[in-house]
């Protein structure tokens, strides 16, 4: 009985995400899909890098100060060194 119920979760999650795909391409076909917003540098963003950068702070005394969560405070940080 559990592996009957099983086998039809799997099966509805694999029609879920077959059907998340194709919105997601007709989307794309019609320029409707953008994916997340881009987040810009934080107006101190150089004098908190700089500071993190020299150990003064650590990485997560930055994202505090900066209002970021880790994966957008490392982003920004990958895409501010590929700038310099």
């Amino acid at each position: 009985m559990l592996t009957t119920i099983g086998a039809i979760a799997e099966f509805e999650r694999e029609c879920l995400l077959e059907r998340q795909k194709e919105g997601i391409t007709l989307a794309k076909s019609e320029r409707q899909y953008k994916g997340c917003k881009k987040i810009d540098f934080p107006k101190n963003w150089e004098d908190v890098y700089s500071k993190y950068m020299t150990r003064e702070i650590t990485w997560a005394k930055a994202m505090e100060i900066l209002n970021l969560k880790r994966n957008t405070f490392y982003r920004l940080k990958k895409d501010w060194e590929g700038k310099n």
